[in-house]
């Protein structure tokens, strides 16, 4: 009988056990959840750390900036939900801000890319002009036997006539050191360049032949003839 009892003690025991067992590692789980959720409200008063050092003066005073609003608001009694709203609000008006800006820098990157395309083709644009006027200034003169060439530096914004006369006679630097038919005709020649590159609704040349002789003049009133005749079938 004592032995009867025993068993019957032992197993009211290790049911006891069991269950005190059971109720151990309930309680080993609420404390784990529950440290998890301190570890990640600890996480979220720590906040994200910023790589930005700073003076202690500086430190200091946030904090002290910060006390003070935290007190006034402990003082107007705002609620939570409250602090929330608004916290909501200002990061939605940031968000807001920040695609604004961002769009800005995209417009800013597009502006300053076709600008500098635009750079480019005026660059392009000036070269080819100058490099036409020049060419055209040197077919009109050998028409008369004559060589000159227009330099075009727009480093130093600057346009350098060199002309000569028949057979290299005469080099200048200028038309004013030619004869007066040369001159003229040269004239005729850096105007008429001038007007390949420039369109214009009309153009008008008075007394342009006053120092030439028969054969330049002939030649000029040609040239302006068949420049007539290609302007009016470009427009």
């Amino acid at each position: 009988m004592k032995i009867e009892r025993g068993v019957a003690d032992r197993r009211s025991l290790q049911r006891g056990l069991e269950d005190e067992r059971k109720k151990l590692d309930r309680v080993k789980e609420i404390l784990s959840s529950k440290e998890e959720a301190v570890a990640a409200r600890i996480q979220v008063a720590k906040g994200t750390r910023i790589d930005n050092p700073r003076d202690k003066a500086v430190i200091d005073s946030l904090v002290a900036q910060h006390k003070r609003a935290m007190n006034s608001l402990m003082q107007m009694s705002v609620s939570r939900e409250e602090v929330e709203a608004k916290r909501a609000e200002a990061e939605r008006s940031y968000l807001r801000i920040q695609g604004l800006l961002d769009k800005l820098q995209e417009y800013i990157g597009r502006i300053e890319k076709t600008a500098a395309d635009h750079l480019q083709y005026c660059f392009k644009l000036k070269n080819d002009i100058g490099r036409h006027i020049g060419i055209h200034f040197m077919a009109t003169l050998i028409t008369r036997g004559y060589n000159g060439q227009i330099v075009v530096d727009h480093m130093k914004d600057t346009l350098e006539l060199r002309v000569s006369g028949r057979e290299g006679s005469r080099s200048a630097s200028s038309a004013a050191s030619l004869s007066g038919g040369e001159r003229s005709y040269t004239t005729v020649a850096f105007i008429t360049s001038l007007w390949e590159c420039v369109e214009l609704p009309f153009y008008f040349m008075d007394e342009f032949d006053v120092f030439m002789d028969d054969m330049n003049r002939k030649i000029a009133v040609t040239l302006l003839l068949d420049m007539a005749a290609r302007l009016s079938g470009r427009q």
